[in-house]
């Protein structure tokens, strides 16, 4: 019940990586990517060393809410009491998009879970969907992680091709 509080408390190394997707009409979602080291072996036809890291995608205002969810069990409040942290959402009631990624000894990707439907082709992809509280649709975003490395040192990620931008203003119009 409290993944989020046990993931952002544990030794394992975690990255958490926020960017910005739009939706049709311009309005902007922050997504938070968390990638959580699962574990080191051996691959099993190789044997060579793999690494895999367990990945999951929360929009910021969700995981913020499952945070006050634990927040107000732990302090034993109501979402309505005085002091109770809001939104609150119970996390029982999400599953959030998440999968895995195996990188080989040199730190290169060699496989990405569950695979992207809406690029079959691309092996090191996959799909998220994200669902706007109001204004439009659930929409699908690719993730490709075929350029993410890993390396023995600080860690970074950077989402480096969005396709999509917030609203722009008219200027001038001329007829």
């Amino acid at each position: 019940m409290d993944f989020l509080r046990k993931v952002e408390k544990s030794e394992a190394e975690v990255f958490n990586v926020p960017y910005t997707v739009y939706d049709k009409l311009g309005n902007d979602y922050t997504i938070t990517l968390t990638f959580v080291k699962n574990e080191i072996g051996t691959d099993s036809v190789t044997g060579k060393p793999i690494t895999q890291w367990f990945w999951y995608a929360l929009p910021d205002d969700t995981r913020q809410g499952i945070l006050n969810h634990e927040y107000n069990q732990e302090k034993g409040l109501n979402p309505t009491d005085p002091g109770a942290k809001v939104p609150d959402i119970d996390p029982a009631t999400i599953t959030p998009a998440q999968g895995i990624i195996t990188f080989d000894e040199a730190g290169k990707p060699i496989d990405v879970e569950p695979d992207s439907v809406l690029l079959p082709d691309n092996k090191l992809s996959t799909d998220i969907t994200v669902t706007p509280n109001a204004g439009t649709d659930a929409f699908d975003i690719t993730l490709d992680f075929s350029n993410l490395t890993q390396f023995k040192a600080d860690g970074s990620v950077k989402a480096t091709d969005v396709n999509g931008y917030g609203p722009g203003k008219l200027v001038t119009f001329n007829i």
